[in-house]
């Protein structure tokens, strides 16, 4: 009795301290591994390369502290995904070069317009903030120049007509002027690049991603983790799916 006392006073202050210790971190839910691929979907990159290098970062954090078994083979497919992306900025430069210039010409109009319309001087206006608030890049989003404008531009129009209406005759032309460059980006052809480069690359990546997810699935069955990691494998293929498909125009930029 004596001795079960004192071992009872030994191990009381070994459970106080478990039960006083953090608990360990939990693994990172579906919306945690999509929300850190969003931070590469969304920010402007120069080349698909680059974002490809966000999404393996991410990624492969996600992968190395939840699913290790998997370690090995996610470096052998971010490696492959990095060559389709090093495929299509090589195929898509011609594309891209115009979609560049096509954007410095949309500039340099702005910057025309802004030195006529003292509104747009300044920043903390009501007619800038109205028009940055607008969100012109997902609600227009079409690979052919023309779109974009005529949508961004009725979008503009009613800011202005609400904010500025003493010089709406100003936007009009200013819309116009916007639309021819449009019409010539279009009538090059870069557009039609860009969206046969698109096509190519998503679908050389849709099996890809789909022969990895297919491996995954196998190894952690045969790891026996079905029902601990059954979740986030699926999370982490679902965004794999999503984040390594190609869906813009050159680069990640409205060029509004």
């Amino acid at each position: 009795m004596l001795f079960s006392r004192f071992r009872l006073l030994l191990l009381l202050p070994l459970a106080l301290l478990a039960a006083c210790a953090d608990p360990p971190p939990a693994a990172p839910s579906g919306s945690q591994v999509f929300q850190a691929d969003q931070k590469c979907m969304e920010h402007v990159w120069p080349s698909e390369v680059a974002r490809t290098n966000c999404l393996d970062t991410v990624e492969y954090s996600v992968v190395q502290a939840n699913l290790p078994y998997l370690e090995p083979s996610f470096r052998t497919f971010a490696e492959n995904r990095r060559k389709l992306a090093m495929m299509f900025d090589q195929e898509n430069m011609i594309a891209r070069e115009n979609w560049e210039k096509f954007r410095e010409r949309l500039k340099d109009l702005s910057a025309a317009l802004a030195t006529m319309e003292p509104h747009l001087t300044d920043p903390n206006g009501r007619l800038m903030k109205d028009i940055q608030a607008l969100d012109m890049w997902h609600t227009c989003n079409s690979l052919q120049a023309v779109p974009r404008i005529v949508c961004s531009g009725k979008m503009m129009r009613e800011v202005w007509q609400k904010d500025a209406p003493d010089t709406l005759r100003l936007f009009s032309t200013f819309q116009s002027k916007r639309l021819r460059i449009a019409e010539e980006y279009d009538t090059s052809g870069a557009a039609d690049i860009n969206r046969q480069a698109v096509q190519r690359h998503n679908a050389a990546t849709a099996q890809m991603v789909e022969g990895y997810a297919d491996y995954c699935r196998k190894e952690m069955i045969r790891q026996g983790r079905e029902q601990s990691d059954g979740p986030l494998l699926e999370a982490l293929l679902s965004s794999l799916a999503h984040s390594s498909m190609v869906n813009y125009n050159g680069e990640l930029a409205s060029g509004q």
